[in-house]
């Protein structure tokens, strides 16, 4: 399905304008190795194991409220979210055209949002059975009543998704793994998802999105956070190489342009897509945005506007028959 064509440009929703197309492979992130003295070892692991149980909990518990937070967000987003979502429009109906059409089979959303891909999903794979799969219930409700088609809807996180082993041909998910916390869960739950000759076809942001925001933001409120972060390319291709080790990455620039920062502000809050991170609320005060606009303003062109730069994965992952 081809998104609708866009209004005359607005003060709050700019015609969107695809800046350049950079396809490269960037190379790997390494880690530090680090060593122990075996002196007082045994100690040293006992405490150790006490302090990882604590560490064990206190992950799972900021990973829980975090995906609540992001349910939520996305959740009250629902309804107007088609009408800013630009960017997951283009990346969406790319990564469709990278699945080959036909085929059948089981096919999964997973993240599927407000079900914008469904009725497209449904037309070019022909599949037997269409799973949408979304962390929203809301969202879910809105897939269900403004999307024509025959599917199923699961309210799951993509860490555990209540289905059978081996049960999915073909998987679609655009702009959805940059919300989680654990990449490796991730991708070993598609894996199990996926029957043997099955292929998912999955896009995310990586490091350098939102770049000048980000920027921006250090300068007129340092030491706050207000940009989410994203993995870097090279650890992006590590953590999904421990579970798909042919797993195939491309990546492209896409740049966004908008009348003002604060077009970029509201589009980001329209779609729910706020720092996930910082509860402050105080960030949009009036000081502090008259601030970040003398800050964007290094990156203004006079004839389009300010930038916000997107840097897209492209994924694809083949579970071996």
């Amino acid at each position: 399905m081809t998104s609708p064509m866009l209004s005359e440009q607005k003060t709050d929703q700019p015609q969107a304008r695809e800046d350049f197309r950079d396809d490269r492979r960037p190379s790997e992130v390494g880690g530090a190795d680090r060593s122990r003295d075996s002196a007082g070892g045994s100690r040293a692991s006992a405490d150790g194991s006490r302090d990882s149980a604590d560490g064990s909990r206190d992950s799972a518990d900021g990973s829980a409220k975090r995906q609540a937070r992001v349910a939520a967000d996305f959740g009250k987003a629902a309804g107007a979210y088609d009408s800013a979502a630009r960017l997951q429009r283009q990346v969406g109906e790319r990564l469709l055209e990278k699945m080959a059409p036909g085929q059948g089979g089981a096919v999964m959303d997973l993240g599927c949002g407000t079900g914008y891909f469904l009725p497209a999903l449904a037309r070019r794979l022909a599949p037997a059975t269409l799973t949408a799969v979304d962390l929203s219930p809301q969202m879910l409700d809105y897939a269900r009543e403004h999307r024509p088609v025959e599917a199923s809807f699961i309210a799951a996180s993509a860490e555990s998704v209540p289905l059978p082993e081996s049960s999915q041909r073909r998987i679609f998910s655009s702009l959805m793994v940059q919300w989680c916390q654990d990449l490796p869960a991730v991708a070993a739950e598609i894996h199990r998802l996926l029957a043997p000759g099955g292929e998912a076809l999955l896009s995310t942001l990586v490091e350098g999105t939102l770049g000048e925001l980000r920027e921006a933001w250090h300068e007129a409120d340092p030491g706050v956070a207000h940009v989410n972060d994203f993995l870097a390319p090279g650890e992006l291709e590590r953590q999904l190489r421990r579970v798909f080790p042919d797993a195939r990455l491309d990546y492209e620039c896409i740049r966004l342009w908008y009348p003002q920062p604060m077009a970029l502000l509201k589009e980001l809050k329209t779609l729910g897509a706020r720092h996930k991170d910082n509860g402050r609320r105080s960030a949009t005060s009036p000081g502090r945005l008259r601030a970040l606009n003398r800050a964007y303003s290094r990156w203004r062109d006079p004839g389009q506007g300010v930038p916000a730069s997107y840097q897209v994965a492209y994924i694809r992952l083949h579970k071996p028959l």
